[in-house]
């Protein structure tokens, strides 16, 4: 393995003209294709007019990742007696780091469908049923009774046992969910805390619901008097995650500036490493997550491209 550091600048100042050409790389396509592959894969729902990064990063918003978490349960929390046995085997899984995602609505494969509850206000709802759905095993029936909770990566938080169709709790659209976190972890809200701000009328559950279907974001007013923007992260216009457009921008943007990177100083820096000067060189993406593995074809060999206080940096394998 050898180590190098890239420059942090736009232009070359090593000497070398003339590299740019002779460097063959597509890494944002390599990325697109890789991508649509795996929601195809996965069976997501999608409008082939997206770009498919973008909607990668859409479904992982909606997803929770398998990992051991604690639980802790709100004081006011209960649980119908018929649902206990149910709630126990989630717990368990929970604890143990299992997939829960089985019990999830299904619908977090349609990404025509949006979840204002997930992205307004952060809250997840898992549906306590012990029978798989007969169309699709990845996933649980649909209940009539649901858990609505905060999920972390170290913990989940039990807010509220309801009613899945209950016309008095408002499932979607009830910010006593958001009341039961402020009085029983007050923490996890308080990056959307709005200083000194004053709401005079409250929004009513339809307002709320009609402004998500349109795209339009709405601060919540807590009883108390405390204003809220959007624990869950927000939506845009189209109702999708900005979570999720912040993460698709952010890898999207550090790919970019590689592939300009590695056009511009790789052939100079196999020219003073080994002295040799290849015809061309054509890189091909081969997994992109918090590092950027690259193969280039010429001389078999895998590029590692990663951050290092705040540099980019390679190791060539």
């Amino acid at each position: 393995m050898t180590n190098y550091m890239l420059p942090c600048t736009w232009k070359s100042n090593l000497g070398y003209k003339g590299f740019a050409s002779r460097v063959y790389m597509d890494l944002l396509s390599d990325w697109e294709k890789q991508n649509e592959k795996y929601l195809s894969d996965n069976g997501i729902m999608r409008k082939d007019s997206n770009t498919a990064s973008f909607d990668f990063f859409r479904f992982q918003r909606r997803i929770i990742l398998p990992k051991p978490r604690k639980i802790k349960v709100a004081r006011e929390f209960s649980c119908p007696k018929d649902y206990e046995s149910t709630l126990e085997r989630l717990k368990r899984r929970i604890r143990n780091g299992d997939n829960i995602n089985h019990y999830l609505s299904r619908r977090i494969l349609d990404l025509n469908k949006n979840d204002g509850l997930l992205d307004d206000w952060g809250i997840y709802h898992f549906h306590l049923s012990d029978t798989v759905l007969k169309n699709d095993p990845r996933f649980m029936d649909r209940s009539d009774w649901l858990l609505m909770a905060w999920v972390t990566d170290e913990c989940v938080y039990f807010i509220k046992c309801v009613e899945h169709e209950s016309p008095t709790e408002q499932v979607w659209v009830n910010d006593k969910w958001l009341e039961i976190v402020r009085d029983n972890w007050p923490e996890l809200i308080e990056f959307s805390k709005v200083s000194d701000a004053v709401m005079e009328n409250d929004i009513l559950p339809m307002e709320r619901y009609k402004a998500r279907k349109k795209g339009i974001l709405m601060p919540t007013k807590l009883s108390d008097g405390t204003v809220l923007t959007f624990p869950g992260g927000g939506y845009n216009s189209c109702g999708s995650s900005l979570m999720a457009c912040k993460a698709y921008n952010h890898y999207y943007n550090n790919l970019a500036e590689v592939e300009v990177l590695l056009r511009e100083y790789f052939p100079s820096i196999m020219i003073d490493s080994s002295g040799i000067d290849y015809p061309c060189y054509c890189f091909k993406l081969i997994k992109y997550e918090d590092n950027i593995w690259i193969f280039e074809k010429n001389m078999k060999m895998f590029v590692c491209v990663y951050q290092d206080d705040g540099k980019w940096a390679l190791d060539c394998y």
